[in-house]
């Protein structure tokens, strides 16, 4: 789990310690345009941080939803066709039954 959290948040991490030390060297510490690029690059990696939460989160209630209540879809062939009578259910059964 570690590792998948490094490599989300790794490149967003990165690219704001990239930009702080470009922007330092470039333009000094109180430059306002730096200033504010770093305030979005910082939105951008809190961004990615709620995305990871709220994805747990949502996995979680997946899994204790499928836990207690099972799954929503319906097996496949788990449909009941109303076109098949009950005459041709018994003539199924009954060719069934002389196979075995």
């Amino acid at each position: 789990m570690e590792w998948l959290l490094l490599f989300i948040l790794g490149p967003p991490i990165l690219t704001l310690i990239l930009r702080i030390l470009i922007f330092i060297v470039r333009y000094g510490p109180g430059f306002v345009g730096a200033i504010f690029d770093l305030i979005c690059c910082v939105l951008g990696l809190v961004g990615c941080i709620i995305m990871l939460i709220i994805r747990g989160i949502m996995a979680v209630f997946h899994g204790l939803k499928v836990l207690f209540f099972g799954h929503s879809s319906p097996p496949r062939n788990a449909h009941v066709d109303s076109s098949v009578s009950p005459d041709d259910i018994e003539k199924f059964i009954k060719a069934f039954e002389n196979k075995m």
